[in-house]
């Protein structure tokens, strides 16, 4: 007479195949987890480029004036631009900064030329050091014989290298 019920190698073979079917099923999570993780950071990185080199750009196609400046390395021009709404002129140039985090960051050292009293108290007029966005290395150079801004963004960084140059002619 057979009695119902499992034999203890019936019990044994379950919980194998079931732990193998979860440890399976976790390390399939595990590898999304992390792949989504990994798309996430490129992405962040990607748009932080993006914006840093929107911003030079922006800063370059706008200014009415450039000066050369002593060469630091990452740039040797300064931009004057000028706020059409105040007819305010502030001049602006380019720098890394690294940050307490450890990431360098590009910098933008904005100074309000045209400031006056009145403004000390005006909020839409800034000045000073601004933090645009992260950035490993910067590479922003006027050539005065072609009138050609050079703009290069994560120069040693086969996913994230911008480049651009930018024909200023005649406007200057």
């Amino acid at each position: 007479m057979r009695k119902k019920g499992f034999t203890l190698v019936e019990l044994l073979a379950s919980i194998a195949i079931i732990s193998l079917l979860i440890v399976v099923t976790s390390a399939i999570f595990s590898i999304n987890i992390k792949a989504s993780k990994n798309a996430y950071e490129n992405e962040v990185n990607y748009k932080e480029t993006v914006v840093a080199m929107m911003y030079i750009e922006n800063v370059i196609r706008g200014s009415h004036k450039i000066e050369l400046i002593e060469d630091t390395g990452e740039t040797n021009f300064k931009a004057y631009i000028l706020d059409e709404n105040s007819n305010k002129i502030s001049s602006v140039y380019f720098k890394t900064s690294k940050s307490s985090d450890g990431n360098n960051y590009l910098m933008a050292v904005r100074d309000n030329i045209s400031k006056t009293t009145d403004d000390v108290f005006d909020s839409t007029i800034k000045s000073g050091t601004i933090r645009i966005a992260k950035c490993k290395d910067l590479y922003v150079k006027y050539d005065l014989s072609n009138d050609i801004a050079t703009i290069i963004l994560n120069k040693n960084d086969r996913k994230l290298r911008f480049e651009s140059k930018i024909y200023l002619g005649d406007r200057l």
